[in-house]
């Protein structure tokens, strides 16, 4: 932030562009604004931040609140220093989280500026709602379901798996466990689905943690997800 700024007018600043691009506001960029705002100093770590606006993977949700930080650094008219996120809070990579992860701690400047809109009292967490809680089933009936698999080489998955590293290919974090052969747990998935007629080859291929690889099946912002990665990684290739 420009230091020869008066702290007044960086709150109004920032009340102005936030009122600009309200309405390019998605859900989860909200969810993860206020989120940011409750949270405890007002810091908190991508991964969370993206817990919390119910995006599986780190990369997602860096990808997610860094476009909010552009529409805001461009509503204000001001260049983020570094990484995007920088326009909403400061880096503090010596604040480690109960995970072990550095954390953004949101610019007070912004945090009075939510106030003053009243945007932080307006919304209401999800814990707050009442769900009931649902009989269940307490005998199942057992279902016979059939299913077409692809032939896949083996080889592929060794390879994909063996040049990942333990490493996830989307959000760079290490795999979550070890499997029962003591090597880092991570799927293989591929970018073009071998039922869309994808390739079983390297070039179409990427090591997961299992979050990413549901997110990339299941997610919202699967289709973003993907082309992020092709972006990222020079052996995939368009299929």
């Amino acid at each position: 932030m420009d230091k020869e700024m008066d702290s007044r007018d960086w709150v109004a600043l920032y009340k102005q562009a936030l009122l600009k691009i309200e309405a390019g506001i998605s859900e989860g960029q909200r969810k993860m604004l206020f989120g940011h705002y409750r949270a405890p100093d007002m810091a908190l770590s991508v991964k969370r931040l993206a817990e919390i606006a119910g995006y599986e993977g780190m990369r997602s949700g860096s990808l997610h609140y860094g476009k909010l930080a552009r529409k805001l650094s461009e509503a204000m008219g001001v260049q983020p220093t570094g990484d995007q996120i920088s326009t909403i809070a400061a880096w503090r990579g010596d604040l480690k989280d109960e995970r072990g992860h550095g954390q953004w701690m949101m610019y007070t400047e912004l945090a009075q500026a939510l106030e003053e809109l009243g945007w932080v009292t307006s919304v209401e967490s999800v814990s707050d709602q009442d769900i009931p809680v649902p009989p269940g089933v307490q005998k199942p009936k057992e279902v016979v379901l059939q299913t077409t698999q692809r032939e896949r080489d083996p080889l592929v998955r060794e390879w994909v798996l063996r040049t990942a590293n333990g490493i996830c290919e989307c959000c760079g974090e290490d795999a979550p466990f070890e499997s029962i052969d003591d090597l880092p747990y991570l799927e293989v998935h591929h970018i073009c689905h071998l039922a869309n007629g994808g390739s079983d080859t390297v070039s179409n291929a990427v090591a997961l943690c299992p979050n990413c690889h549901r997110e990339l099946h299941h997610g919202k912002f699967k289709e973003e997800l993907a082309e992020d990665l092709y972006a990222s990684i020079a052996r995939l290739k368009r299929e």
